[in-house]
């Protein structure tokens, strides 16, 4: 067995408030990060902390600063993504629209209309799946 490894408190310790440690068994301050387990409830992050923020020990992966970067990070990536699903839905639909206003439909704006309509409803429909 690991000497970094601290066991989880039994339920009714963590309702209690013993739900933390504050020092590994050699000494090294301990993350204070909870973290799901296989076990009911979670335990605390078993790793030894490195980085100390408002008096609280975290280990590099549950830093709040490298957490937020990584979130961040996902955010953007997830944002692109989703323009690109987006421009690849939206770009045949109206390009069909742009030919057929340019061949001279009579009502561009009702063409233009259905279009964004249909853009919208499949668009609310992906978000919901």
């Amino acid at each position: 067995m690991s000497d970094y490894r601290i066991y989880s408190p039994l339920p009714h310790q963590v309702s209690l408030g013993y739900s933390h440690t504050e020092t590994l068994r050699d000494g090294r301050p301990q993350c204070r990060s909870h973290v799901r387990g296989e076990r009911w409830g979670g335990h605390q992050c078993c790793k030894p902390g490195a980085v100390q923020v408002d008096g609280y020990w975290f280990c590099k992966i549950h830093d709040p600063e490298a957490a937020r970067k990584r979130q961040e990070e996902s955010s953007r990536k997830e944002r692109e993504a989703y323009q690109k699903r987006m421009v690849s839905y939206a770009a045949p639909r109206l390009l069909r629209v742009l030919e057929e206003i340019a061949s001279g439909h009579n009502d561009p704006r009702s063409l233009e209309a259905e279009a964004i309509k249909g853009l919208t409803t499949q668009t609310n429909k992906e978000e919901e799946a």
